[in-house]
């Protein structure tokens, strides 16, 4: 009798203990498929192959980048001097997936793969959400960047400040409603120390050509040296010559061109000191309002 009230026991136990694992999400590692130069995960020298679970901080150094691969999931780009934490790395009952991660500071490219999958990257200002896109965050000096390659991306804002613009509900300018950013589109957020002087508004720009960078990571940015009073003294000028905005066109090629956009689609005409330019959108990078 004694026998069969233990096994009676020992049956409910391992019925409860099932129950309650499958009530819970299981963990869903990572792994890091490409390093240039240095990555550090929680402090410590990471190698190609090292896993990446809840709560690693990963840190890049300079002139570096790494490649981390959830699977069939998603595969995120760390460009150099980034810090970025997992938050969650979850694949749920459903066989649905969940990642969401935070970003301190530097730039991340994410191409989501997993129709379905919950993900979202939490910088300081703000938290971009999506299911199944290919975007970029990037956090620096209290400045939040995020572009859309492909899909959907929904920005909340969850702190600083968005200048007043018609562009904006009051909702979306105080964190209570959602940003809805699509293809070719991006946003800047600052914090209250750095609260923007000129207009911030979603703005349409050519879709980032990262996804190359982001498989591959076989690409490096190209950068030209551009002097401030350069750039002040193109500015000033075009501003004698027209009331509309003056914008900075950051080419791939390296190229950083100072006019006012006269006209958008597949080709830009732009108006600079020179005269007016006329620029491929596939060979635009990104363009940013000066005044």
């Amino acid at each position: 009798m004694t026998q069969s009230i233990t096994k009676i026991i020992y049956i409910f136990l391992i019925t409860v203990l099932i129950s309650s694992c499958s009530e819970n999400h299981a963990p869903f590692r990572a792994e890091v498929t490409f390093i240039t130069g240095t990555l550090k995960i929680n402090n410590i020298d990471a190698s190609i192959g090292n896993t990446v679970i809840k709560d690693d901080i990963l840190k890049t150094g300079v002139k570096s980048e790494a490649t981390i691969q959830v699977t069939d999931t998603a595969v995120i780009s760390l460009k150099a001097d980034t810090e970025l934490r997992f938050e969650n790395i979850l694949l749920n009952n459903d066989d649905t997936r969940t990642i969401s991660m935070e970003l301190n500071r530097g730039t991340t490219l994410h191409n989501v793969l997993k129709k379905g999958t919950e993900y979202s990257v939490k910088a300081p200002t703000s938290v971009a959400s999506v299911r199944g896109t290919i975007f970029e965050v990037s956090e620096n000096d209290s400045k939040t960047f995020i572009s859309v390659e492909s899909g959907t991306v929904s920005v909340k804002k969850l702190s600083g400040k968005i200048k007043k613009n018609n562009s904006f509900t009051e909702g979306q300018r105080n964190g209570s409603e959602e940003i809805i950013l699509t293809a070719g589109q991006s946003l800047e957020l600052y914090s209250e120390k750095q609260r923007p002087d000129k207009k911030t508004a979603v703005r349409n720009l050519p879709a980032v050509k990262r996804t190359s960078s982001i498989i591959n990571n076989n690409k490096k940015d190209i950068k030209k040296v551009y002097t401030t009073e350069k750039m002040e003294e193109e500015t000033t000028e075009i501003e004698a010559k027209t009331s509309r905005n003056v914008d900075r066109i950051t080419l791939y090629s390296g190229e950083i061109i100072t006019g006012t956009i006269l006209e958008r689609g597949e080709t830009y005409s732009i108006n600079t000191v020179d005269g007016i330019k006329k620029i491929s959108r596939k060979d635009i990078r990104n363009n940013e309002i000066l005044k």
